[in-house]
């Protein structure tokens, strides 16, 4: 009877036993999460590279079930941290489905700064889907936080983002804009950041024929850093454009030499200018070739019109010019209804003022045709009435003529 109990006795104990070391791998293995996390933490901002390498060995032992995310909490900090560290290595998710769970937690039970972040990285997310009208929502929650905080590090890359949205959609915020993320920047002493926002100071001074201010910020960052920092790469082509417009062909052709290996549409469609204007047209018809066939978005479409315009202008074929003009502005008119169908009223303070701005932004471009044509017009009136002043003129003395022989 005994060793019957016995037996009995080891089969009631042996599913306690392996109740206990599951419950003790569960522990182990979250607390292994934990860790790996708080890696990801330390390293994100300084060195993102790091923190991707041990997100991806993370998410591999997760998909393996060697370890796992535990409570709402964890796992608002799993989403937080592998949303930030994709934005830092410029992997652009476009889902919220992730950060939203981050978002929603910390709303209730986050302190300030776990708020800001979700929201900032939330917001990187919507701009990432091109969701222009959430992403303004997004980033001016994670502002009013930024602000509460004093984070002026965050503040200047929130002021940053908000700039680029607001020059996405023609808005003159962008400036503003621009300005408090360089005050935040200086403020941080984050001289990377400080740069960065002076380059896109000037390429939007540029944009808006601001010439002289938009010169100024290119030298700023120019004279900084050397010629092969991306920050000056990023900046050259703008530089290289507004140069070409107002007729610095040697600063111009200067500056396309410090360009990486050229590649982008818009560098080839500059490098097409440039031979053209030497009078090499069979080089500027390769580089136009090259540049047609690297358009990948809409918004180039534009800018190649734009320079096949200038080029067959420079060849003094008008009628050419003039229906790449048109062709242009097609494009323009295809970008700017696909970006205010994208928009969002409670971000779009003056909607009218936008088209306004956008009426007048094109009447800048295309006011020397207009120009042209009506010097024409005139010219042709003006013949006409002489002609015609002439011919009854004629006509009279004829008649006179006959009259006193008569």
């Amino acid at each position: 009877m005994k060793p019957i109990l016995h037996r009995w006795h080891s089969l009631v104990w042996l599913p306690a036993l392996v109740l206990c070391l599951l419950l003790s791998a569960c522990r182990s293995g979250n607390r292994e999460a934990a860790a790996s996390l708080d890696r990801i933490e330390q390293v994100v901002e300084q060195h993102p590279d790091s923190a991707l390498s041990e997100l991806v060995r993370l998410d591999s032992l997760l998909d393996a079930g060697a370890v796992r995310i535990e409570g709402d909490r964890q796992m608002a900090r799993y989403a937080l941290l592998k949303t930030q560290t994709h934005d830092k290595n410029w992997i652009d998710d476009t889902s919220d489905s992730l950060i939203l769970r981050a978002v929603r937690y910390y709303d209730e039970h986050g302190s300030k700064q776990e708020q800001m972040l979700a929201h900032f990285y939330h917001g990187a997310i919507f701009r990432n889907a091109k969701d222009y009208g959430a992403a303004f929502v997004a980033y001016r929650q994670a502002e009013s936080l930024a602000l509460e905080l004093e984070d002026s590090h965050y503040l200047s890359l929130i002021y940053g983002n908000l700039s680029s949205l607001s020059y996405e959609t023609y808005s003159k915020d962008a400036i503003v804009n621009c300005q408090n993320s360089l005050k935040y920047a200086r403020m941080s002493n984050n001289s990377r950041q400080a740069f960065h926002i002076m380059s896109k100071m000037a390429q939007i001074y540029s944009t808006r024929l601001v010439y002289d201010t938009a010169e100024y910020w290119f030298r700023n960052v120019l004279d900084s850093l050397p010629n092969t920092d991306p920050i000056v790469q990023s900046c050259l082509t703008s530089y290289i454009e507004q140069c070409i417009t107002n007729g610095k062909y040697q600063l111009a052709d200067s500056l396309l030499n410090l360009l990486s290996p050229i590649e982008q549409p818009v560098d080839l469609l500059n490098k097409a200018c440039l031979f053209q204007m030497k009078g090499i047209s069979d080089s500027a018809d390769v580089y136009i070739r090259h540049a047609k066939e690297a358009i990948i978005t809409p918004e180039l479409w534009v800018y190649y019109y734009e320079k096949l315009s200038w080029i067959a202008e420079m060849k003094g074929e008008l009628s050419s010019a003039i229906e790449f003009n048109r062709a242009r502005i097609k494009a323009e008119n295809e970008v700017i209804t696909t970006i205010f169908s994208k928009s969002v009223s409670d971000y779009q303070r003056n909607f009218e003022q936008q088209q306004k701005d956008y009426v007048e932004f094109r009447y800048t471009q295309y006011k020397r045709w207009t120009i042209l044509v009506a010097l024409l017009c005139i010219l042709l009136v003006v013949l006409l009435l002489t002609y015609l002043y002439r011919l009854f003129k004629s006509r009279n003395r004829i008649l006179d003529e006959t009259i006193v022989k008569y």
